[in-house]
């Protein structure tokens, strides 16, 4: 988890509804052994800076670790590459659409999905 502290001048930031008065801590290394720990039944790689090529490429890499073909999500075919530069790693209207997306893949309804979305799906 990624904890977060509100802002100096903050005010009533400090609570729930004030989201956007408060800074996000350093991002945490995770160890595969625990990812893999977790049994993901879906995943959603969308590497922060990277296009969606760029990440396909990567996710080349990723697929090829010994741990990475014992998950849920990948022996079920239910990982996503998505350009998470332009979808999930921006502020702004996109991330409705990076919402959407979610909820379309976690619930297989892809009617859901935002058609132009920038993704593919990662198979063996």
């Amino acid at each position: 988890m990624n904890p977060t502290h509100a802002l100096a001048d903050a005010g009533a930031g400090v609570g729930p509804a004030g989201q956007a008065q408060r800074k996000a801590g350093k991002s945490i290394r995770v160890e595969s052994a625990d990812l893999a720990a977790t049994l993901p039944e879906v995943v959603v790689v969308c590497p922060c800076g990277l296009g969606l090529d760029d990440a396909w490429a990567e996710m080349g890499h990723l697929a090829s670790r010994p741990w990475f073909a014992g998950l849920p999500a990948a022996s079920s075919g239910r990982v996503a590459v998505v350009d998470g530069h332009q979808m999930f790693n921006r502020p702004g209207p996109r991330v409705v659409d990076a919402f959407e997306f979610l909820v379309g893949l976690i619930n297989e309804r892809p009617e859901l999905i935002p058609a132009a979305f920038p993704w593919r799906a990662w198979a063996r």
